[in-house]
C-alpha cells in the first residue's frame, strides 16, 4: 500500500510538471505579429528590439519590415490577419491614413491590434474594443525641446546679451522636420516653437526642411544652406536625434571646427528628440546639448499589458495604465541634457 501511495504521489507530481511544461509551451507558441515600417530608422529599430526582448519569454514574436511601402505592408498584414496562428497584430504603420481599412479587415476575424508610434486618426479607433494606439505625446516632446533651449541660454535676456549670433534680438531657428504628415513631426515642431515664444523669445524661423528622420538627408540639407545662414543660426531644432546627428556631422567637416571644444560652443545649439544611444553619446561627447527621451520603455510595458488583457479577455476597467483618450495611450517625454545625463542614463562612453 505504501508503495502504491508513493507511486500515486509521484504520478501526480509528474502530471503537474507536465501541465506546467505544456502551459509554458502553449504560451510561447502564441504568435504575435509585429510590423515595422522600415529597418532604417534608428529609433524604431530600438523600439522593435525592446518589444521583442520584452515579449520573447511569453510569445513567439514574428517581425515583418515594410520597407517604407504601404502596399508591401498591406500584403504582410492581410496575410497575418488570415493566419489563424497569429493572435495579435502590433503595427508601426507606413501610412497612418491606412488604419481604418486594416481595422475593418481585422475586425472580421476579431483580431486585436495595437498601432505603434505612428498615430491613427482618433475617429479610426473610435467605437472599437479591438484597436489601440501606444506612442509618445509629441506635444510634450516639443515643449521640452523649448525648455532645453531656455536652460542653455538661461533666459531671453541672457540670450540677447551673450548668445545672439547676429545681435538682432531674435532667436533665429533652423527647423529640421521628420516625415511630412507624421503627427510627431508637426507637433514637435509646433510646440517647440510655441514653448519658446511662451518663455519670452522672439522666434524667427530662418528655414525649415523635411528630412524624413534621416541623418544623411539632414547632413546634405546643412551642406546646401549653411553658407546662407552661417552667421544667423542660433538654434537647430531637430525632430529626432538622427537628423541632429546629421547636422553635427556637417559641422565637423568645417575648417574651423575644433575637436577639443564642445561643438555647441563653436556652432549653433542643437537639440534633438528620442534619446537613442547615438544621440546620448553625442551629448556625452558635448556635440549636442540635449534631447528628449521618447519613453518607449513605458510604452512597451503598456503594449505588454494590453496583449495580456485582450488575449485573456480581462476587464479593461482594471487596466493598470490610464488612456489619454479613448483607446489612445501616450507617454510624456523626459528631458536629458548635459546637466542631468549622468543621473538619468547608463551608457558607456566610447
Amino acid at each position: 500500500m505504501k508503495k502504491n501511495r508513493r507511486f500515486a504521489r509521484l504520478l501526480t507530481s509528474l502530471i503537474g510538471l507536465t501541465s506546467i511544461s505544456l502551459m509554458s509551451c502553449g504560451e510561447l507558441n502564441t504568435h504575435i505579429s509585429l510590423f515595422v515600417y522600415t529597418e532604417n530608422d534608428t529609433f524604431i529599430k530600438g523600439y522593435a528590439e525592446q518589444i521583442q526582448n520584452t515579449l520573447k519569454d511569453k510569445y513567439n514574436v514574428i517581425t515583418f519590415y515594410g520597407e517604407s511601402s504601404q502596399a508591401l505592408q498591406n500584403d504582410q498584414i492581410v496575410n497575418e490577419i488570415n493566419n489563424p496562428d497569429s493572435k495579435f497584430l502590433l503595427i508601426n504603420i507606413v501610412d497612418r491614413l491606412s488604419t481604418r481599412t486594416i481595422i475593418e479587415k481585422a475586425s472580421i476575424v476579431s483580431k486585436p491590434i495595437i498601432f505603434l508610434n505612428r498615430e491613427p486618426l482618433e475617429s479610426d479607433l473610435s467605437g472599437t474594443d479591438l484597436a489601440y494606439y501606444v506612442g509618445a505625446r509629441a506635444e510634450s516632446d516639443g515643449e521640452i525641446q523649448g525648455e532645453i533651449v531656455n536652460e542653455f541660454f538661461g533666459s531671453p535676456r541672457k540670450f540677447k546679451l551673450s548668445y545672439d549670433r547676429n545681435e538682432n534680438g531674435r532667436l533665429d531657428v533652423l527647423l529640421i522636420k521628420g516625415e511630412q504628415g507624421h503627427q510627431d513631426t508637426e507637433n514637435r515642431s509646433q510646440y517647440s516653437v510655441s514653448e519658446l515664444k511662451t518663455l519670452g523669445y522672439d522666434v524667427n524661423i530662418l528655414d525649415t526642411k523635411y528630412c524624413d528622420w534621416n541623418r544623411e538627408l539632414a547632413f546634405n540639407y546643412l551642406k546646401e544652406v549653411y553658407e546662407n545662414f552661417a552667421s544667423d543660426i542660433d538654434v537647430v531644432l531637430s525632430n529626432n536625434d538622427d537628423m541632429a546627428l546629421g547636422v553635427i556631422d556637417y559641422f565637423k567637416t568645417l575648417e574651423d571646427y575644433h575637436a577639443s571644444l564642445p561643438l555647441y560652443d563653436q556652432y549653433p545649439l542643437i537639440v534633438g528628440v528620442d534619446a537613442t544611444d547615438v544621440g546620448l553619446q553625442a551629448i556625452l561627447d558635448k556635440d549636442m546639448y540635449g534631447t528628449v527621451r521618447n519613453d518607449y520603455e513605458t510604452q512597451v510595458k503598456i503594449i505588454d499589458s494590453l496583449i495580456e488583457f485582450k488575449l485573456n479577455d480581462l476587464d479593461m476597467n482594471t487596466f493598470p495604465y490610464k488612456a489619454d483618450t479613448e483607446n489612445f495611450f501616450r507617454t510624456d517625454g523626459i528631458k536629458i541634457t548635459q546637466e542631468n545625463i549622468t543621473d538619468l542614463v547608463e551608457i558607456e562612453v566610447v
